[in-house]
């Protein structure tokens, strides 16, 4: 990707979502016209059906009991008002309890993981791509203006799984196994991980020069104490090998990445990743990272504004996952 204009990769990489979401929109039709006859129409009605039982089980009757406490507590208030203001609040009630719902679930799934054997940690990220080769430059300047000296590099192989895991308000996850190489400690570091990212623009109470987009993740992980291996069912740990087998389904696709680093471990944490392709073109990542306490989140903000307001980058919430597809495009 080197020499690439900025502009032509944007549009490069929302073609190829484009045309990601066209052909899983194609295969999905074959499916439901060839394979199963019928599917789609089961598919509407399912959906309905679900729809039809919330509206039956949770709204209605929230909705009654809205009117009727409104008619006997201010019979004088128009029927109209009450009938608006109590479908409005029944509304706005099953809209909370299903975020209630999937946040509880969501911690449910989590303690399960926890229990086979995983580790957790969340942190905030910021990611950039960025032109030619300003990557050791970026990590000089801000090491100097931040403080940063812990400074350290690593060979990256990273394998992605398809996953079936659900998607809890907003965050999207994802399956991988992890191989981080020796040059950051003795030995490597093998690990198997589950990660849920979900992206938002910072709050800022006054206006600001530059939009500031950044992912929470929130990342589970098992270190495994093994050779790197190359399927779930290699894996020797049986807790974690059977509860990765119910939500993978075989492996996606690898990525390779040499990461240098500069940090404070107290603050935030700045990487630059060179991603290498088998057959395909390498691109440059920077990625900023902190803890969620308040400090770390400014100190996060000011390295985002001075990579922006010094440097030639493009400010992206994508994964170097799917980054890599601009490759097959």
């Amino acid at each position: 990707m080197g020499d690439m204009p900025v502009d032509i990769w944007i549009r490069d990489l929302q073609r190829v979502e484009r045309k990601e979401r066209q052909r899983h929109h194609r295969n999905k039709q074959r499916q439901d016209e060839a394979g199963q006859p019928g599917a789609a129409m089961a598919h509407f009605f399912s959906q309905g059906f679900s729809s039809l039982v919330k509206d039956l089980a949770v709204h209605d009757p929230l909705y009654t009991a809205a009117m009727y406490w409104g008619l006997t507590r201010y019979p004088e208030i128009p029927i109209w008002v009450l009938v608006v203001a109590s479908f409005a609040l029944a509304v706005l009630l099953v809209s909370l309890g299903e975020v209630t719902y999937q946040e509880i679930s969501y911690q449910i799934q989590n303690f399960r993981y926890r229990l086979a054997g995983f580790r957790r940690v969340s942190y905030l990220e910021a990611r950039f791509y960025i032109k030619g080769s300003q990557g050791r430059q970026i990590l000089r300047d801000f090491s100097r203006q931040f403080g940063l000296k812990r400074r350290s590099k690593a060979v990256y192989q990273d394998l992605y799984f398809r996953n079936t895991l659900k998607t809890y308000n907003g965050r999207t996850p994802i399956v991988r196994f992890r191989k981080r190489g020796k040059e950051i400690q003795k030995g490597d570091l093998q690990s198997v991980q589950i990660v849920y990212t979900r992206a938002g623009k910072a709050n800022s109470r006054k206006p600001q020069q530059f939009n500031y987009y950044l992912t929470r993740k929130e990342k589970l992980y098992y270190q495994l104490k093994q050779e790197m291996p190359q399927k779930i069912s290699e894996i020797k740990n049986q807790k974690v090998r059977q509860s990765l087998k119910l939500v993978t389904r075989g492996a996606s696709h690898p990525i390779y990445f040499w990461r240098e680093v500069v940090r404070n471990p107290k603050t935030i944490l700045i990487s630059v990743d060179d991603v290498k392709l088998p057959k395909g073109r390498p691109f440059t990542v920077v990625e900023i990272k902190s803890h969620l306490d308040k400090k770390s989140r400014q100190l996060l903000v000011l390295a985002m504004q001075e990579l922006m307001f010094r440097y030639e980058v493009t400010q992206i919430t994508h994964s170097k996952s799917t980054l890599t597809s601009l490759d097959k495009s």
